[in-house]
């Protein structure tokens, strides 16, 4: 429904980021002790710290890369390239207990120098806290090339979405990525190249949807790159037992 690409100093692709959050998220309200109360998506501590996070953590030595944001009904991914700088893996650690590692040193002290962040201490406790007063938690997730945070939308609830999309209890697929599923599912031995030219996008968005459903557990690859097929490893849209409609 939106789409937008920044470019430009660090401290405007920061303010650019948080608007386009802010411009594509709702608030619900209630009334509480005769008072509106107003509930947000997304808290903004938790989002402006993964977005700091992904500005002064990013590997800027991967030529061609750029931070992603990518909003779906019930949650916001943030990706930047570059993994743990230790090369670890977060998803294996306990976030709690892991110090603070800084990949740029001096945007990390203008960072601080300005006051947009802390010159000490995790943020990702500080993104985590930001969800204190409700069960479901961000998560992290790295490899080598890149470092996910995923903030999950405080106010979604089935009943409340109409968006066109199917789940399964362990994928979540965007309107994009279940196009890619039915592009596979008619021919198998579809390449990069057709994908792109279906859905109207460039080479590299459709290869990055694929690389998104291989992550997911979706699909695989079967043989080689140039004689080789896609196998879809998860029910598609319809099959009642295991995805439902909303």
């Amino acid at each position: 429904m939106d789409d937008k690409e920044y470019e430009g100093n660090l401290l405007s692709l920061l303010e650019n980021a948080e608007v386009f959050i802010k411009n594509n998220s709702r608030k619900s309200w209630g009334v509480s002790k005769m008072q509106r109360d107003e509930h947000e998506d997304y808290p903004h501590s938790s989002v402006r710290e993964a977005l700091i996070n992904a500005i002064i953590h990013r590997d800027y030595q991967i030529i061609g890369s750029e931070i992603h944001i990518d909003m779906y009904p019930d949650r916001v991914e943030i990706t930047s390239p570059g993994g743990m700088p230790d090369g670890s893996k977060i998803q294996a650690l306990d976030v709690s207990t892991i110090p603070s590692m800084r990949r740029n040193m001096i945007i990390s002290d203008v960072f601080g120098r300005l006051r947009i962040m802390e010159r000490r201490g995790s943020g990702l406790s500080r993104i985590i806290d930001g969800y204190n007063d409700v069960e479901v938690k961000p998560a992290f997730y790295s490899e080598s090339s890149y470092f996910r945070v995923t903030l999950p939308n405080k106010n979604y609830s089935v009943q409340d979405t109409a968006v066109s999309s199917f789940i399964h209890p362990r994928v979540m697929l965007s309107p994009s990525e279940e196009k890619v599923l039915e592009l596979i599912a008619f021919n198998p031995a579809i390449t990069g190249e057709r994908i792109a030219e279906n859905l109207d996008v460039s080479l590299r968005h459709a290869k990055r949807l694929l690389a998104e459903l291989k992550e997911k557990g979706a699909i695989q690859r079967i043989g080689s790159a140039k004689s080789g097929h896609w196998e879809i490893l998860i029910n598609m849209p319809g099959q009642k037992n295991q995805y439902m409609s909303r």
